[in-house]
């Protein structure tokens, strides 16, 4: 009903605006004539749409009930179809009924003639051997039944030991499985732990970059590197100390002192390369990405004559020997790497490594000699946080 009014007031505008139209050609008023004529335009596009819509809307609808058709003429069809089978049902039934009945008829007239046959002797002892050969088969039945049965006992004892045998046979394969990866796991894990101590003892006696190389190529190049800071250690008096005490006391000190070293190069991420006697030797710069390692160099140098301080008053209040050391540091080029076949050992040579060993040698004890170059790259305040006594700047 909204539709219809809406395209009857349409068309009652259109016509206004036609009246308009004429009006203005008369007038000859071609601005608003041309307004006009635009607006009947647009009206007339609107109703275009609108009865578009609207087909459109009765085409859908139009679909839907045909759609509708078809489904309810397949329902018709299958209620016919299955209304047919329901009438072949009932007639197979009507005749199912009418054959009991001829058959119960029949019944009766059995009935009477063994009635009748009863009372003959004849019929009596026919009667009994009849039952007599039914009583035999009976008993051949029973019997191959019993032997059929005790035939699938046995058939199924078999399967069952069979069956048997198979899961022991899958029990033991599974524990010997279970076994054999257990052995195998704790195999892993010893190797595993082999490797990784190998690769301790490795990085223990070669730079973690050069071990790489070697595991990787089976050898490792010499490398030249411009920025290297070497520091030498030297224990003062070492032959005179030595000759005073056994040799076991006096490893004993050495392997305390060098452990103490060791975790202190750690500490500040530098590489130790030997030691010579009582002699130890590191550096730092190694690696390539170690901008720093001229200051650290001081910094544990610094913390190794704290620590051998600390030490000699231990030992002093122990009435016991100990030792001095000269620490000596300088920066410059070296050529680093591993020479040889057997027994690799990683070192390193040149100026910077001459000079440090003079360096140390004009150190006095208990003091860390570094040189001007180490000492401008490493811009430390003397006055700041590194105490002054353990200084000379040479």
């Amino acid at each position: 009903m909204q539709s219809s009014n809406y395209t009857k007031d349409l068309n009652l505008k259109v016509d206004n605006l036609e009246t308009r139209r004429n009006i203005a050609i008369i007038k000859k008023q071609k601005k608003q004539q041309r307004e006009i004529e635009l607006e009947i335009a647009t009206l007339k596009g609107a109703f275009t749409e609108t009865v578009l819509a609207e087909k459109e809307a009765i085409e859908k609808e139009k679909e839907t009930l045909s759609k509708n058709l078809n489904t309810v003429q397949q329902e018709k069809a299958a209620l016919t179809s299955e209304q047919a089978n329901l009438q072949q049902v009932l007639q197979a039934k009507e005749a199912t009924l009418e054959e009991m009945s001829l058959a119960q008829i029949k019944s009766q007239i059995i009935i009477l003639e063994k009635q009748r046959l009863l009372d003959s002797v004849g019929f009596t002892r026919l009667f009994d051997s009849l039952t007599l050969a039914n009583q035999r088969v009976e008993n051949q039945e029973l019997a191959t039944q019993l032997n059929l049965q005790k035939s699938q006992r046995n058939l199924l004892m078999s399967v069952a030991g069979v069956f048997l045998i198979i899961a022991f046979g899958l029990y033991s394969r599974y524990t010997n499985i279970k076994r054999y990866n257990a052995v195998l796991e704790e195999k892993n894990r010893i190797i595993q732990e082999e490797r990784e101590r190998s690769e301790e003892l490795l990085l223990n006696i070669l730079p973690k970059i050069v071990a790489d190389q070697l595991k990787s190529t089976g050898k490792a190049p010499v490398e030249r590197f411009e920025t290297v800071t070497v520091m030498f250690s030297d224990f003062i008096n070492f032959s005179r100390i030595s000759a005073q005490i056994s040799p076991e006391l006096l490893i004993e000190m050495l392997d305390y002192c060098f452990q103490a070293f060791d975790q202190i190069i750690d500490k500040y991420q530098l590489e130790k390369i030997k030691t010579i006697g009582d002699a130890y030797l590191c550096a730092g710069g190694l690696q390539h990405n170690r901008h720093n390692q001229a200051a650290d160099m001081i910094r544990a140098a610094l913390e190794m004559q704290s620590f051998l301080e600390d030490w000699k008053a231990t030992r002093i209040a122990q009435e016991k020997p100990y030792f001095e050391a000269r620490l000596g540091i300088h920066t410059g080029p070296i050529v680093a790497g591993v020479v040889g076949k057997k027994k690799f050992v990683y070192d390193i040579w040149g100026d910077t490594v001459n000079v440090a060993s003079r360096m140390e040698t004009n150190s006095e004890a208990g003091k860390v000699n570094v040189s001007a170059t180490t000492y401008e790259l490493a811009k430390i305040n003397l006055n700041g946080n590194i105490e002054a006594k353990y200084w000379l700047k040479t």
